[in-house]
């Protein structure tokens, strides 16, 4: 089984022994969590029916939960930070980065110091984080940014949603991300940007994206209702 259409392309083209000819394999979603789906349930409300004021309350966070490498993109959200450090201050908002990485590598090293620099303020998290702190997280969490070109899914990002927690991720003819497959731009149930863009227009659109406050009620209802489902 393949997590997206472009792996399930990739496994029939590729490994396609036993699959007919022109026969590309529906990819196969993974379940949300059951334990992070029990704390949502119990405590979100994902009725449209709350306002954006409700929703907004206590939301202060621009997240990003990647693995802080290469191929995760990571740098990216360092250059978000530091081209959005005087924006984030006026609008209360704070960096969130939470992501394993090699204590002593030098492009994790690099990622987090870009950002202390930038926002000493902003918060990097490297320990592990269950269930509750993970929900506590994405309740707190205005915007998560899923900075990969390419993912085979990318869990946090429906993780994220089941919290109330819209999602930018990378939508573009380069790259792919699986969990946009189940969460569609086109339903509004995440936000899709060209993350392989010039920065300064990546910065731009989150700009954008932040002030649009109830817009992104809007997909944080929507994505909620997804993940959950």
């Amino acid at each position: 089984s393949a997590l997206s259409s472009r792996d399930a392309h990739i496994l029939a083209t590729t490994l396609g022994r036993g699959i007919k000819p022109g026969v590309i394999p529906k990819p196969h979603f993974p379940p949300l969590r059951e334990d992070l789906r029990t704390i949502a349930l119990a405590t979100n409300s994902i009725s449209q029916a709350q306002t954006v004021e409700e929703w907004l309350n206590g939301r202060r966070f621009l997240t990003c939960c990647v693995r802080i490498s290469p191929e995760k993109n990571a740098e990216l959200f360092a250059s978000m930070v530091e081209s959005l450090a005087g924006f984030l201050r006026e609008e209360n908002i704070i960096p969130f980065l939470c992501g394993g990485a090699n204590k002593t590598g030098i492009y994790a090293n690099g990622v987090k110091s870009r950002i202390k620099v930038a926002m000493p303020e902003a918060i990097i998290y490297e320990g592990f984080m269950d269930a509750i702190r993970l929900s506590e997280l994405y309740s707190k969490t205005l915007l998560n940014v899923h900075p990969c070109i390419y993912d085979a899914y990318g869990m946090t990002i429906i993780e994220a949603a089941a919290f109330l927690s819209p999602s930018v991720v990378h939508l573009g003819p380069n790259g792919a991300v699986g969990a946009a497959e189940f969460l569609n731009p086109s339903k509004g149930q995440v936000l899709g940007i060209d993350l392989t863009g010039h920065v300064p227009d990546i910065v731009d659109s989150i700009k954008h994206i932040l002030l649009n406050k109830k817009h992104l009620a809007d997909v944080a209802w929507a994505a909620s209702k997804r993940s959950l489902s």
